[in-house]
C-alpha cells in the first residue's frame, strides 16, 4: 500500500528530521501503518502515528492504535517477576522446583530461576511441535514445559527461550501470587501507572484497535519459498486464551 499518508500527532521542532525520516518510509512504501513515540529526559518529544492498521484504508491508524510487540513482552514478565522477588515472595538463586514442583522433571531438576531469567533453564523449546493455538491454553503449555526433558544442563549453555521464558516466569508468578501473568500485570503495574499495555488482548475494547501484523522480505531472500509474500498482511485472529 503506497500513497500519501498525513502523519498525525506532535513532534517538537529539534526532532522534525525523525519526523520526516518517519514520513518517508510510507512515502517510499516501507510502511502501511506505524505509530513512533520518543521520551527524551523524561517527557515525550515526538509523539506520531500514521496510516492503516490493515491492509485496507477502511482502518486507519488511531492514537490508541495498539500492536503485537513479541519479545518485548519479557521486559514486562521480567518486572512482575522482580516484584515478587522484591516482595520476597521468589528468590534469584533458589530452584524453579521450589515453588513449582512439578517441573523437576527430566533433568530440570536444578534449574534455579536467575537461569530462567538469563536464558540458561535448559527447555528453549519443545522437542515434539505443537499446534499454534495450544499457546492460548495456559495449562496445556505448562504441562508440556513439565514434562520436556532439559536440553542440557540447566546452568551451562546460553541458549534464547523464545515462547517458554514468559511461560515459566509467568507460573511462578502465578504460584506466588494466585494471579494469572496477564492479571498480575494489569493490577500490579499497568493500572497503576496508567501504561496501555496488556499481556494477550482482551476481545473488548482490544481486538477493535489491534493492528495487523505486516512482513516484508527482500526479494533476493534465499528461502523465499518459505516466507510470506512481499507485503503479505496477516490479520491476528486470537482465541480466548486461558491465561
Amino acid at each position: 500500500m503506497t500513497q500519501a499518508v498525513e502523519i498525525q500527532g506532535t513532534c517538537e521542532a529539534r526532532w522534525l528530521p525523525v519526523r520526516e525520516a518517519f514520513e518517508q518510509n510510507f512515502k517510499e512504501g516501507l510502511e502501511d501503518g506505524a505509530s513512533l513515540c520518543v521520551t527524551h529526559e523524561g517527557r515525550n518529544v515526538l509523539d506520531l502515528w500514521g496510516g492503516y492498521r490493515t491492509d485496507t484504508t477502511e482502518h486507519p491508524w488511531e492514537e490508541d492504535t495498539i500492536v503485537c510487540v513479541t519479545s518485548t513482552t519479557k521486559i514486562m514478565t521480567t518486572l512482575c517477576t522482580l516484584i515478587q522477588v522484591d516482595r520476597g515472595l521468589l528468590d534469584l538463586d533458589e530452584k524453579v522446583s521450589t515453588y513449582w514442583p512439578e517441573f523437576a522433571q527430566g533433568g530440570k531438576e536444578s534449574a534455579t530461576l536467575r537461569h530462567v531469567l538469563t536464558h540458561r533453564a535448559g527447555v528453549p523449546g519443545l522437542k515434539t511441535p505443537v499446534p499454534s493455538r495450544t499457546l492460548g491454553d495456559w495449562d496445556a503449555v505448562i504441562g508440556l514445559i513439565e514434562k520436556e526433558s532439559a536440553w542440557w544442563e540447566p546452568g551451562t549453555v546460553a541458549c534464547y527461550h523464545a515462547i517458554h521464558f514468559g511461560y515459566i516466569l509467568g507460573e511462578l508468578i502465578r504460584r506466588t501470587s494466585g494471579k494469572t501473568p496477564r492479571a498480575f500485570l494489569h493490577n500490579e503495574v499497568a493500572s497503576k501507572i496508567g501504561a496501555d499495555f496488556s499481556i494477550g488482548v482482551r476481545e473488548k475494547p482490544d481486538i477493535g484497535r489491534l493492528a495487523a501484523l505486516a512482513l516484508r522480505f527482500s526479494p533476493g531472500d534465499d528461502d523465499s519459498t518459505m516466507r510470506p509474500q512481499v507485503g503479505a498482511s496477516y490479520s491476528l485472529e486470537p482465541e480466548k486464551p486461558s491465561w
